[in-house]
């Protein structure tokens, strides 16, 4: 019997029970006390999803002790679990998004699988798998940690005594990461300015890179909210990619910055010329990487939703932290190297040290030349 076949047959099957509940096991022992609950209460389908570890063995003991009971698997996430599942004895399975691996494999096996969508693109390519049997997510567009939140605040004042709640597939993931995501920020952030401070041997001038990072981060921000989109697991992925590749611009800015003012060139001069010779390779990195990642801004394909959100923050967070780094890293170098210059005396590569190439193309040919003769002249005395 086909894959379509099957859906076709399971979809009155489960249309004639109305409410599918999803149960969640800790062991086998108490699914069979769930199970003749359902029972009980005229109940006779039921979706056990897999993320705990003993549903496989829920479903098992379930089938043999209630064969009339018709029995799903849910949250089914790889093709491994998807075998578990009709090797338990699962009738039906349902995963939280568009897989096709799975769909294929069900397919395969003759078993009927309902694909978790959210989107009108989701719904056809579901379509175009062959699936007729789908579970649908209105709410999974519209998620993020403020409408979690405003589950929280919902269900504190309108859940009776005795009732609780709980998430499942990426609400439940993005819940779980949202606590730790102030931690992997700041994180990031000590350990860019512990590797700087060991670079530069100041505890000083790291602020000028650290402190032009939000300009890009807030960047993310505003393209996020132009495009409709909310602060989820998808942002907060392209703001810790972010927070690398701005640091990095900013180094560039400030290393150079740094070599012009040890050969003896004024702080303010120093920061300009450093900025100047970076600008290019800083202008081509960045612009490609936006380029790159326009496609993902298209209303369209599986998952286009999350493929906005990451787009938006990461476009937007490099094009205005480019704009932004370029003017502000060398007003922050020339404010941080005046500081760590009056705490410590910086030290001369030497007196006659050569005028370096890459100073030279920006500083007068004439007056370079002049100024090499010179050198050269003392030098020799």
């Amino acid at each position: 019997m086909s894959c379509n076949a099957l859906n076709q047959g399971m979809i009155p099957k489960l249309s004639r029970v109305r409410v599918i509940p999803v149960l969640s096991f800790s062991s086998a022992e108490e699914g069979l006390r769930l199970g003749e609950i359902l029972c009980r209460c005229g109940l006779p389908a039921a979706e056990v999803t897999f993320r705990t570890t003993s549903a496989e063995a829920a479903i098992r003991a379930m089938r043999k002790e209630f064969p009339s009971l018709c029995l799903g698997a849910g949250t089914v996430l790889s093709v491994e679990q998807l075998e578990r599942a009709i090797d338990a004895g699962a009738e039906f399975g349902v995963a939280p998004g568009l897989n096709p691996e799975i769909v294929k494999a069900a397919q395969a096996r003759g078993f009927a699988f309902a694909p978790g969508i959210c989107t009108p693109s989701e719904i056809e390519a579901a379509y175009a798998l062959g699936c007729v049997m789908m579970k649908f997510f209105p709410a999974e567009a519209a998620g993020g940690i403020n409408f979690i939140k405003a589950m929280d605040e919902v269900a504190k004042t309108s859940l009776p005594a005795g009732y609780t709640y709980e998430f499942s597939g990426l609400t439940r993931t993005e819940q779980e990461s949202s606590n730790s995501t102030a931690i992997i920020f700041a994180l990031c952030l000590t350990f860019v300015y512990l590797i700087l401070s060991a670079q530069y041997e100041s505890y000083v001038l790291p602020l000028s890179v650290i402190l032009s990072i939000p300009f890009g981060l807030a960047g993310a921000f505003l393209f996020t909210n132009m495009f409709g989109k909310n602060n989820d697991i998808y942002m907060q992925i392209a703001l810790i990619m972010l927070m690398g590749l701005l640091a990095k611009n900013a180094i560039l800015i400030v290393q150079f910055a740094l070599e012009r003012r040890r050969t003896g060139m004024a702080i303010s001069w120093s920061a300009v010329l450093g900025a100047s010779a970076r600008l290019r390779p800083i202008l081509m990195t960045s612009l490609a990487m936006i380029i790159g990642l326009l496609p993902l801004l298209m209303p369209w394909g599986v998952g286009y939703n999350g493929n906005m959100t990451l787009g938006a923050a990461a476009v937007g967070g490099m094009l205005i932290g480019m704009l932004c780094q370029i003017m502000v890293v060398p007003a922050l170098f020339y404010i941080f190297q005046t500081l760590q210059e009056k705490i410590k005396p910086i030290e001369f590569e030497g007196d006659n040290a050569s005028v370096d190439s890459e100073v030279k193309q920006y500083t007068n040919p004439y007056v370079a030349g002049a100024l090499q003769a010179q050198i050269d002249k003392n030098s020799k005395k």
